[in-house]
């Protein structure tokens, strides 16, 4: 009997893992956030950016990421409109969006809510902060999933 060598095994599972490796779509224009980002996430997610609100819309219906970070305040079509846009879609609408933004004013806040973010990050942020949200918000969209999948909870999700 012939046997495997170990590192055939390893290199599957590691295959495996990446295969698994969650893809999150960065929407900003601010390239020191995007590095920032970047340097926080990239050993554990796949990063895909976009510097535009137009360029973030296309990304997030071609790659249906497993989650958003998308920033406040866009050239062109703002971070509200885009998450009013892909909320109210059936192929995005299950996917999290996390607004991160310096804007701190209640009214702002309150406007990301209205218009179906899952949560929102203070920008500056510290990176333990950013990876338990993500994963947070990542855990709730299986167990929605989960639910739906066995005809438990609400119809509808947002």
């Amino acid at each position: 009997v012939e046997e495997v060598p170990q590192n055939v095994v390893v290199e599957e599972d590691v295959a495996a893992r990446a295969e698994e490796k969650p893809n999150v779509l960065l929407i900003d224009d601010d390239a020191e956030a995007i590095e920032i980002v970047k340097m926080i996430l990239g050993g554990a997610f796949d990063i895909i950016v976009a510097e535009t609100g137009e360029s973030g819309l296309v990304k997030a219906f071609e790659e249906k990421p497993s989650l958003i970070l998308l920033d406040l305040y866009l050239p062109g079509l703002n971070g509200c409109r885009i998450c009013r846009l892909l909320k109210s879609q059936e192929e995005t609408r299950t996917i999290p969006i996390a607004f991160f933004s310096a804007g701190t004013q209640n009214e702002e806040i309150q406007q990301a809510f209205a218009s179906g973010a899952d949560d929102f990050i203070v920008k500056p942020f510290g990176g333990r902060e950013l990876l338990e949200k993500i994963w947070r918000l990542l855990m709730k969209k299986k167990e929605e999933g989960n639910l739906r999948a066995t005809g438990c909870g609400p119809r509808h999700y947002r």
